[in-house]
């Protein structure tokens, strides 16, 4: 159970990192500059190259940071240098090297909250979750920074990998209260009341995950693994047939697979006992 719950960590960190990254190439197309100002020409180049990094061409990110880093900048704005090249090194598992410009960053401006929040998610896919929570506070006692919603949820994966789901459910919940369309959170928090026994209020926090989020493979294993609890065979079995119609080659429809056979074995013997 514990490596299943390090392995979805895992994964959550990893799609929070490439939103991230989609983001910023997003962000791009409104950002190149005609004007001369060396500080509008360093920002163009800075998020080309985030640009590329999201787009997997590494080759042409490290050109546009190379000439960022030559144009004369206030220090402060270089965390924005330190924290593309973070990103670059990070996605070409150079960690040693993103570590040393995510530092650099912070050093260069403690007060980029984006920055902040990319060394956060970068110590917790490493597993280094107190330091995560450390450098993410930072970013989200930054009231501006639009991505705090995110920043909270970081921070209650983080407090999980620590087993302590009270101050892991108060920062879903901090998510929640800031962006309520936020789905994973509400899958998050069904995931500790159903730990402590609370299906209630894991059938609720259900509830409101599928109206924001749908039907997703780790979703339907939820709601199978809460409704087994429960024991309720045939709503296990209706979430079950909807996991493997629509997500046949997920993990999850292979552990619901695993999960039916168990169920099946079990049965004759539990027959046999009457």
């Amino acid at each position: 159970m514990t490596m299943m719950k390090n392995l979805n960590l895992f994964g959550l960190v990893v799609l929070i990192s490439m939103v991230l990254l989609i983001s910023a190439c997003a962000s791009t197309d409104g950002s190149r500059s005609t004007a001369s100002d060396p500080s509008n020409s360093f920002e163009q180049h800075v998020n080309l190259a985030k640009q590329y990094i999201g787009r997997g061409n590494r080759n042409l990110a490290r050109t546009h940071l190379i000439k960022a880093e030559r144009l004369p900048v206030v220090q402060s704005k270089r965390s924005q240098l330190y924290n593309a090249y973070g990103l670059l090194y990070q996605t070409e598992l150079e960690f040693a090297l993103a570590e040393e410009y995510y530092r650099k960053g912070v050093k260069s401006d403690p007060q980029d909250a984006g920055l902040r929040y990319n060394f956060a998610t970068f110590l917790l896919a490493r597993g280094r979750a107190e330091e995560s929570i450390e450098q993410m506070s930072v970013a989200c006692d930054d009231l501006n920074y639009h991505r705090r919603p995110q920043g909270f949820f970081v921070i209650g994966l983080a407090y999980n990998t620590m087993s302590d789901p009270t101050k892991a459910l108060a920062a879903f919940n901090k998510t929640i209260q800031l962006n309520s369309g936020f789905a994973p959170s509400y899958l998050e928090v069904s995931k500790i009341y159903l730990e402590q026994e609370d299906y209630q209020q894991a059938k609720v926090a259900m509830d409101l995950y599928f109206a924001r989020a749908g039907d997703t493979a780790e979703g339907l294993w939820q709601l199978i693994q809460l409704n087994l609890a429960m024991d309720d065979i045939e709503s296990v079995q209706k979430a079950g047939d909807k996991l493997q119609v629509g997500f046949p080659r997920s993990e999850q429809a292979t552990q619901f697979q695993q999960l039916t056979e168990k169920m099946v074995d079990a049965r004759p013997s539990a027959d046999n006992q009457k």
